[in-house]
């Protein structure tokens, strides 16, 4: 696998920048109080062997039955009922004044789209991921200012119903016209393209699949090749686009895209020079074409980087998640994962998956997958209780999570936290939670165990 014991050990040694608590977990006074009432020091130690106990969950049935359709939410009468979540982690920047062998903060931020097309986030907002007014540097789950009608949501932008995007925080990219105003709350970007249907969005570049089924780009023009209609010659850090990406004659509607981004590693594994990135779009047939740094493509390349939209080396696949230059996919309902020096596609060992998540930086990529059971697998760092199967271990190899109420539909990761929407609209998360991470104030400043996010009500 990609993500190996010796990489992920090698992890225990080093200290993460922004894990202490920047000041008191804030929370929205329109909030209730929290519902469930769990110790989130630990899980029980019943949980803890049923969560390595039961790998065989995971594995793949001889003769497997028509598979049962996969969870998905069902809005109860009353209340708030998350439809989508997100976690703007791969929108981060390289503080190159701190010392070697401190790894830069990652955004610690979720996003849920309610079903009253409505948007509430929670966690870090030292840089106005929140999209609310407030002077708190991290804050409980609150709605993102003057923002209605959400259909789709990305790291700090959503897809209005008229096609419209607005965006908010640090996760705004060169080549959208946008009001003055607070650089905190959401505003108008009207792209110089026909209206979206989905916007992705990774720091300094986004891609959108428009209404026409055409797919755009823009941005700044990084060695990676992200943009891939850039001139080969043009100035690295310009502004590019929105353009339409030439994606080859015989691709068919595209549904949706998954952006990396670079990360930055010198050769001793911390900072440096940038390096992956790439950008994927998924076709209905399965197919999912690649661009951009070959070490992120997924497939073979001897360009540097390659520009040029081609399939990556896994058939059948439903779903992808990047962030920095790791990457993951789900492919005929199994888990790959690759993006480390130009490693290829290799199993998580993870069978009939519905949803997969991941987060930088390489090389100690984490992630977390839903099955179509509904029941949580996590792998990778582990030091705050992030992969949820009761223990601070690290975990080379996926793990179940233990103590959640009911089955999940989809999964979002940070590095240092997870979140799961279940099939009742309801978000649990657990692991880091000096930033809100978690929703809530944790006194212990981290959750081994699931807890639930008590969303704010109104219209």
């Amino acid at each position: 696998m990609p993500f190996t014991r010796r990489r992920l050990e090698a992890l225990a040694a080093i200290v993460l920048a922004g894990t202490t608590s920047l000041t008191s977990c804030v929370v929205e006074e329109t909030l209730g109080a929290a519902s469930d009432d769990v110790d989130a020091g630990s899980a029980s130690a019943g949980d803890a062997a049923r969560s390595n106990g039961d790998a065989g969950a995971m594995d793949a049935p001889p003769d497997a039955p028509e598979p049962r359709p996969a969870p998905r939410v069902e809005c109860p009468a009353a209340g708030p009922c998350v439809v989508a979540l997100r976690a703007p982690a791969a929108a981060w920047t390289v503080d190159r004044t701190a010392p070697l062998g401190v790894l830069p903060a990652l955004s610690e931020t979720f996003c849920a789209l309610l079903a009253s097309g409505k948007v509430a986030c929670w966690g870090d907002n030292r840089r106005g991921q929140l999209g609310r007014s407030t002077d708190e540097a991290v804050s409980g789950p609150g709605f993102v200012s003057d923002l209605y009608g959400a259909v789709d949501l990305d790291r700090g932008c959503a897809v209005l119903a008229d096609g419209h995007v607005k965006c908010w925080g640090p996760f705004v990219s060169p080549g959208l016209e946008s009001s003055d105003g607070d650089a905190s709350a959401p505003r108008a970007r009207t792209l110089a393209v026909s209206p979206v249907k989905r916007i992705r969005m990774s720091g300094e570049i986004a891609c959108a699949l428009l209404a026409d089924d055409h797919v755009a780009c823009w941005g700044l023009a990084r060695a990676s090749g992200q943009i891939s209609y850039v001139p080969e010659d043009a100035s690295d850090g310009g502004v590019f686009g929105p353009a339409n990406v030439p994606l080859p004659s015989t691709t068919g509607p595209v549904t949706d895209i998954a952006l990396g981004a670079p990360s930055f590693e010198n050769a001793n594994g911390f900072q440096g020079e940038p390096f992956g990135g790439a950008t994927f779009v998924l076709l209905p047939n399965g197919t999912a074409l690649s661009w951009g740094d070959n070490r992120s493509l997924g497939r073979t390349s001897s360009l540097i980087p390659d520009p040029s939209p081609a399939p990556i080396d896994l058939s059948d696949v439903s779903e992808m998640s990047a962030a920095g230059a790791a990457v993951c996919a789900i492919a005929r309902g199994n888990v790959s994962c690759w993006g480390h020096r130009g490693s290829e596609p290799e199993q998580m060992g993870i069978y009939d998956a519905v949803s997969v998540a991941t987060a930088g930086p390489a090389p100690f990529g984490r992630g977390c997958a839903v099955v179509r059971s509904g029941d949580v697998y996590c792998w990778g760092t582990n030091d705050l209780g992030q992969a949820g199967d009761g223990t601070d271990s690290i975990a080379p190899v996926p793990v179940k999570v233990v103590g959640l109420p009911q089955a999940a539909v989809a999964v979002e990761v940070t590095q240092n936290s997870s979140c799961a929407l279940l099939v009742n609209g309801d978000v649990h998360c657990w692991g880091d939670a000096s930033s809100c991470q978690l929703g809530r104030e944790v006194p212990s400043g981290n959750s081994f165990v699931p807890l639930r996010v008590t969303l704010p009500e109104g219209p």
